[in-house]
């Protein structure tokens, strides 16, 4: 195994750490790994508790040792790398998901973190077909306001409605609500924002002053070719 190797089944493993003897754990923590590496992405890797960690998913992360070389010589090369547990690895990217999931997968990686992905892996084929992220979980709309609006939408136009229709259900729905349409001044900020928020077809959700919004959703499990709910809706 030659360096480029090595670094690159050591970058497939965002539990892989080098331990720094100079530093105690919880010593210390920045983005700047020491003037003894060199980190490929700078940005996507950092030290904490003297450990070198990457947080952020994808191809070509890598830790280069400046302190040593290996040559093209006779003799033996040994390398010892200590691996920490981590709770959850978080792969929000679903294009870049299946891709490091294979590299963690070949690199002999056990299954010890719990995966999370983002809201952006709903529905995603290549994710639910990924055996390595099986029994990964991530939030998701709640699917049961869509599964009751397919039979009306079917027997009034036809066909399957997009899956954004619950979208539209919902603002018209809030548009004609009484305590925003019939109050005085009618849709004031006060009340559009109201804490308690607004109950759609999607289940609840919160406009805020910021201009963002909340929603409650659920959180479903990859299964085998699939996914499933595995906890009801939060905001």
């Amino acid at each position: 195994m030659n360096r480029r190797q090595f670094n690159r089944l050591l970058a497939a493993s965002p539990a892989a750490a080098i331990r720094i003897p100079a530093l105690a754990a919880g010593a210390s923590e920045r983005p700047w790994i020491g003037p003894q590496f060199w980190a490929n992405p700078l940005q996507d890797w950092r030290l904490r508790d003297g450990r070198i960690e990457c947080f952020v998913s994808g191809g070509d992360r890598n830790v280069c040792l400046l302190t040593h070389d290996v040559v093209s010589a006779p003799g033996t090369l040994e390398l010892k790398v200590k691996l920490g547990r981590m709770d959850g690895l978080f792969f929000p990217d679903r294009a870049t998901a299946p891709q490091f999931a294979n590299y963690l997968e070949r690199a002999g990686v056990p299954k010890t973190a719990l995966i999370i992905g983002s809201a952006d892996w709903d529905g995603d084929q290549s994710i639910l077909s990924t055996r390595y992220l099986n029994g990964a979980v991530y939030p998701a709309v709640d699917p049961t306001g869509l599964k009751t609006l397919a039979p009306q939408y079917a027997a009034k136009f036809g066909g399957t409605p997009n899956p954004l229709a619950t979208i539209a259900y919902t603002a018209v729905t809030l548009a004609n609500a009484g305590p925003l349409a019939k109050a005085k001044p009618r849709y004031s900020a006060a009340a559009l924002t109201a804490p308690a928020g607004f109950n759609g077809r999607d289940g609840v959700f919160r406009l805020l002053p910021s201009g963002e919004n909340q929603y409650a959703l659920v959180m479903k499990q990859v299964t085998a070719g699939g996914a499933v709910v595995v906890d009801g809706p939060k905001l």
